[in-house]
Order: structure tokens, then C-alpha cells, then sequence
């Protein structure tokens, strides 16, 4: 028979003797010397990782859930929801993801500055140019368009892309 000597709790060694030595525990368990007692029920078998959490013998790890008895690591969404995962200043949490702020609500929270927001504006404003105002211009030199539809075109995307007073 195997006989286990637990001293504070942790199992210290164990023995192989026909009889129970004083101070030792009949062990039928496949306990190795180094673990915990508690770690087993009273016949010595093993307690699930689901008990050992409730019972709070184990902690579960941060960033990792409890799942079919076994920690697996959470989404980030579960780390987001958990606060776990936690945005900069420049972030936000959108859909369940974090992700970069845009132009107008890194200004709004003042963390760029007029010009600097202006400058992302411009290139907006030149993108969209390039899509739509330069094909207009185009008709325009050939008599195509007038001057007047080119210059709607372009008002419209400095309406859609409105600058801030520096």
C-alpha cells in the first residue's frame, strides 16, 4: 500500500509499507510529493479544476476563463468586457474591438491641434479631388463642363470636409 506523510498541507513523501506508519495517510491517488492535500477529496481523488476554483484553491489566470474544466484564454472581447484590455487616449472600443479614434474625435478630446486636424482634413479634401473635381476640371479645359460645375464640385467636398479655425 502507498502511504503519503503531509506536513502543512503539501504532500512530503510517500512510501510503499504494508502497514500505516504513524503520521502518514493511506494514498490511492496518482498524487505526486510537492502538491497540495486539498487538491484531493477525502478518498484521494483528484478534484476537478471546476471544484479546486470554486472552492478557491485555485485562482483562475487574468485573461483566461474557466471552460470545460479547463482555463482557456478569453477573445479579446471577453479581455475588453473583462477590462483586461483597455483603450489609450487615442483608442476606443467600437463593436467590441478596439480601435484608433478618428480626426474629429482625437480634436474633440483636444489630443491634435487645429492644424494637425486641418492637415488630415486637406488630405481628405485632395483624395476627393482627385476622384471627382479633376475629371470635371478635365471636361471644363475641353468645354465639356463649366467653370461653375467645377467650382460646385469642389464647394461640395469643402462642405463635406469643413475646416477648423486654427
Amino acid at each position: 500500500m502507498i502511504f503519503s506523510k503531509i506536513e502543512n498541507g503539501i504532500i512530503c513523501s510517500k512510501i510503499s509499507v504494508s502497514v500505516k506508519p504513524d503520521g502518514y495517510e493511506l494514498d490511492t491517488s496518482d498524487s505526486h510529493t510537492g502538491e497540495r492535500r486539498d487538491f484531493f477529496d477525502d478518498n484521494w481523488n483528484r478534484k476537478s479544476l471546476s471544484v479546486l476554483v470554486a472552492e478557491k484553491l485555485v485562482d483562475i489566470p487574468s485573461g483566461y476563463k474557466l471552460e470545460q474544466n479547463e482555463f482557456v484564454e478569453m477573445t479579446n472581447e471577453e479581455k475588453i468586457e473583462a477590462g483586461i484590455l483597455k483603450p489609450t487616449e487615442r483608442e476606443k472600443i467600437a463593436d467590441g474591438k478596439i480601435v484608433s479614434k478618428t480626426a474629429e474625435e482625437l480634436y474633440a478630446d483636444k489630443l491634435i491641434t487645429a492644424g494637425e486636424y486641418n492637415e488630415y482634413i486637406d488630405t481628405c479634401r485632395k483624395s476627393e479631388y482627385v476622384a471627382t473635381t479633376d475629371s470635371i476640371f478635365w471636361d471644363y479645359q475641353e468645354d465639356k463642363a463649366t467653370k461653375a460645375d467645377w467650382e460646385k464640385a469642389k464647394q461640395l467636398i469643402r462642405d463635406k470636409y469643413p475646416k477648423v479655425e486654427e
